[in-house]
């Protein structure tokens, strides 16, 4: 088995649409910041921040946030 089968690559999404805000907290994520502190830097409440996670899974289909944040990065969102 290799790389490629064990852990395939997500589909590349077309170019998302995404709000400074969402920019902003995806690269705090991508930074390393813990999504409470990413939250309280960008002004918002941590239920918040994972609301917008939510949102941005769901309409990219990705199912977890380290898919999400693959997704960000392969395809030049942040």
């Amino acid at each position: 088995m290799t790389l490629d089968t064990a852990c395939p690559a997500p589909a590349r999404a077309p170019q998302a649409t995404l709000t400074p805000r969402q920019r902003a907290l995806l690269r705090r994520l991508l930074s390393g910041h813990a999504l409470s502190d990413a939250a309280g830097a960008l002004g918002m409440s941590p239920p918040e921040a994972e609301a917008l996670l939510e949102d941005l899974q769901a309409r990219h289909g990705a199912s977890t946030v380290t898919r999400l944040l693959v997704l960000a990065v392969l395809n030049a969102w942040v």
